[in-house]
């Protein structure tokens, strides 16, 4: 339990942090532009955190010796992730600009589809580990 408390918080730590650090360093028009796109693709924590909800139990039961059915449960769950969230970071890079056009209109998608992009690559690496 403590783990998973460590986790939230350093999650929200991080979204909070990143958009306080580009507001100092660029400016508030870009935090503007990066928030709409942290948002989205945010939404993708969805798959690998439920992944780990069921999974932490499971990994409890197990115990340390079972250490083959546990390296066998974690193999299919970074799988799986891949093959659902692959899907949705493709379309995120493909089409990230005419999904925030119909979003949020056209000065916005043009300035937050880069980040858009990069912040969904990051959430699909980062959900692998």
């Amino acid at each position: 339990g403590g783990w998973i408390t460590i986790i939230i918080i350093v999650s929200q730590l991080n979204m909070w942090i990143d958009k306080i650090l580009i507001g100092i360093i660029l400016s508030l028009t870009a935090v503007a532009y990066y928030t709409p796109a942290q948002n989205l693709a945010s939404y993708l924590w969805l798959i690998p955190s439920s992944f780990f909800l069921t999974l932490f139990p499971v990994a409890s039961a197990l115990g340390t010796d079972r250490w083959q059915e546990l390296e066998l449960i974690c193999t299919r769950s970074i799988k799986y992730i891949i093959l659902i969230l692959g899907p949705i970071v493709l379309v995120m890079i493909l089409f990230g600009r005419d999904i925030l056009r119909l979003w949020l209109g056209d000065e916005l998608s043009e300035n937050s589809t880069r980040a858009l992009q990069i912040l969904a690559v990051g959430f699909l690496l980062n959900s692998l580990q």
